[in-house]
């Protein structure tokens, strides 16, 4: 069923929802809450939710605007869990 699930969030969900995912699944299920963040470039993150970097960088900015995330350098830090958990699952 992860891979169903998978797949259906890169077919289903809008940009907003699979960055959101994308974060989500990369800060807690793969590396348990360590900061991961610097190691990617946005190039990774957005192949990982399945868009281009130009897309992925704007919904970063996004994110960042509406408080949702803070970017230092090559760093996400995710500030409002909820609301990204909220924007994730409305896809």
């Amino acid at each position: 069923t992860v891979l169903f699930d998978t797949i259906s969030n890169l077919m289903y969900k809008q940009i907003n929802g699979r960055i959101a995912e994308a974060l989500l699944y990369l800060e807690k299920e793969v590396y348990n809450e360590s900061s991961i963040f610097p190691l990617l470039a946005r190039k990774d993150i957005a192949d990982f939710a399945g868009t281009t970097t130009e897309s992925a960088v704007k919904i970063l900015k996004s994110f960042e605007k509406d408080g949702i995330i803070k970017l230092e350098e090559k760093n996400i830090i995710i500030l409002n869990k909820n609301l990204l958990q909220e924007i994730s699952k409305k896809g």
